[in-house]
């Protein structure tokens, strides 16, 4: 595992604050901060693109319907996200932990647990952005994923269950609408060890798939740069 100096690191920091300020619709809204002291208060949120390179904490509230029990669902989920929390960020996956009530109910989230990602951003070594990670944690919460194994159970086998019957494998919200990522701050960016590294590249890199190691197309992208109905990404979950 690399780990990239203090200048890089802050280069990183600012690209994914670039990236992450501007995924904001009806489904997902994003808050950064310095510190978790300063999240918790709600306080000096940062909203210059000067101070990117500080945020660190990131406040997600998801206004997604999602399971919160047999039949019973919930409507807002709220995820901070702490991207030093396990000290090599980014090859490190940031800390995401639920801080809102009720905790939702799928193989995903458990209380007193981080949310569980998977092998995506490990697998990735680096090359992914937190704005990627807070798309696939919305397709989590809508249950939009490819089916496991039978045998899987990740931290609710209740609800996996639950999803195979009742859902018949299909997300919440088929419909749902997800924020595309920004193409006027990834276009034509390729990664490279500084930021990992960002660099300029004369060809077009898809907003969608830059970065995105573990997220693999099956659908069709629609004109607003989204998948249709937030479909389209198989995953693989690691254990839970």
């Amino acid at each position: 595992m690399g780990r990239l100096t203090y200048e890089e690191q802050l280069g990183r920091l600012r690209m994914d604050y670039r990236v992450a300020s501007e995924l904001n619709n009806a489904a997902v809204s994003v808050e950064a901060y310095r510190s978790p002291e300063d999240l918790k208060q709600r306080q000096n949120p940062i909203t210059d693109e000067a101070d990117g390179h500080l945020a660190a904490h990131y406040l997600v509230h998801y206004h997604i319907k999602t399971l919160a029990g047999v039949g019973e669902f919930s409507s807002l989920t709220v995820v901070h996200y702490d991207l030093l929390a396990n000290g090599n960020y980014p090859y490190s996956v940031p800390g995401c932990w639920v801080i809102s009530e009720p905790m939702p109910w799928s193989p995903h989230f458990r209380v007193g647990a981080p949310v569980c990602v998977g092998e995506i951003w490990e697998e990735a070594k680096g090359k992914i952005l937190l704005g990627h990670l807070i798309l696939h944690v919305a397709r989590l919460l809508n249950f939009d994923e490819v089916a496991r194994g039978g045998g899987y159970v990740g931290w609710n086998a209740e609800a996996i269950h639950y999803w195979r019957e009742q859902l018949q494998l299909q997300p919440i919200t088929p419909s749902l609408v997800l924020p595309p990522m920004p193409l006027d701050k990834t276009h034509g960016l390729t990664f490279s060890k500084a930021m990992p590294g960002f660099k300029a590249k004369g060809s077009t890199a898809s907003a969608t798939n830059a970065g995105g190691a573990g997220f693999k197309p099956r659908g069709q992208i629609g004109g607003s740069g989204t998948f249709n109905g937030a479909r389209g990404f198989a995953r693989r979950t690691g254990g839970h």
